[in-house]
């Protein structure tokens, strides 16, 4: 029989520092299963339901500007769990979907699994961050959060990378191996229920998100009209808006109607200014006057006086709110609403209280 050539295949050893992660893991997990089975279920929600009559008239407001690297702790109605504090960082915020990437942070002090990282933080709640765990949501719901902290460029970074190694399946490398816990490899290892519990809290959110992603699509379906004089038409609801006087000021900003809709109902309409950036061919459109409607994160269409294709690009709130931006799909696109006379945006306000 022949000898094969290949080179012997070795299976790295964990380090006694990571065993004793899953040990600690173990341990808190077993205390805190026995702690749920003491409370009675009653007494709990009492609780819940007193301290939230208790806080409702102190919360600080929302911190609306979602940004790369907050820490945020999310409110009671989007979380699953009554009375569950639950801790994300913003990962990546996206101008193409309307969602952020958030990594909810671990109840535990230890990570219990290969995608689980032992952050250095020093708060109780901020200790280790489940990337096996990340999830899109709503970029508006997220500006119904409030932001409790903010990840440094170096930690971000790591955070980032480790992200990268769980959705391909790799293992860092080097001082930040040692900061993650040991692979799952038994189908009945006791971790894989403690996984599907942190799934089930971000049920609201994605519910949340789908409700997102039918507004977006039901506006941009949405059968509008121009007359020749600029006069805008939702068609199916027989509700015309008249073009007003002027669109551009004597400084030559170019300006455009903006009308808010929930449900097909116009909430608001308002202005906005145009600034152009011919380098990445995006326009963004800042609001004039009342913002209180606006999140980041809301579906946004732009129309003109195209008679076969009203429908000019698809964009999103941005910043607070304040900022829509509209990124089109080719040169040609861009050269379109550049020379577009008439110019309307709609934004589409999905339910924010749900």
């Amino acid at each position: 029989m022949s000898t094969s050539k290949l080179p012997a295949f070795k299976v790295a050893q964990a380090s006694e520092a990571r065993k004793q992660f899953l040990l600690r893991w173990r341990l808190e997990r077993k205390l805190d299963l026995a702690l749920r089975m003491q409370q009675a279920e009653e007494s709990c929600l009492a609780m819940v339901a007193e301290a939230g009559a208790g806080y409702a008239q102190n919360l600080r407001p929302f911190d609306t500007s979602v940004c790369v690297g907050d820490i945020r702790l999310l409110r009671q109605s989007d979380i699953q769990e009554p009375g569950r504090l639950l801790y994300v960082l913003v990962l990546y915020v996206r101008n193409d979907n309307l969602t952020s990437l958030v990594v909810p942070f671990s109840t535990y002090s230890t990570p219990c699994c290969k995608d689980e990282w032992l952050t250095g933080l020093e708060g109780e709640p901020l200790k280790v961050l489940q990337f096996w765990n990340a999830q899109p949501v709503p970029t508006f719901a997220l500006a119904q959060s409030w932001r409790v902290g903010t990840f440094d460029e170096e930690r971000l970074e790591v955070a980032q990378t480790l992200y990268h190694h769980a959705i391909s399946g790799s293992w860092p490398h080097g001082d930040v191996r040692e900061k993650v816990g040991l692979a799952i490899l038994n189908p009945n290892d006791e971790r894989l229920a403690y996984q599907q519990e942190e799934l089930a809290q971000f049920t609201k959110l994605r519910n949340r998100l789908f409700t997102l992603q039918q507004t977006a699509t039901l506006q941009a379906k949405r059968v509008v009209a121009f007359d020749t004089k600029g006069a805008f038409t939702f068609v199916k609801e027989k509700k015309t808006f008249k073009q007003p006087e002027r669109l551009a000021a004597s400084s030559g900003d170019v300006f455009a109607e903006v009308h808010l809709c929930q449900e097909e109902k116009v909430v608001a309409s308002l202005r906005a200014k145009r600034e152009t950036d011919a380098t990445t061919q995006t326009f963004h459109w800042s609001i004039v006057g009342n913002k209180a409607h606006l999140l980041p994160g809301f579906p946004a269409c732009l129309y003109g006086n195209n008679a076969k294709k009203p429908l000019l690009a698809q964009g999103q709130t941005e910043c607070d709110g304040s900022v829509i931006t509209f990124k089109p799909a080719t040169p040609a696109a861009f050269t379109r609403i550049q020379k577009a006379a008439f110019v309307r945006i709609v934004i589409a306000l999905p339910k924010i209280n749900d």
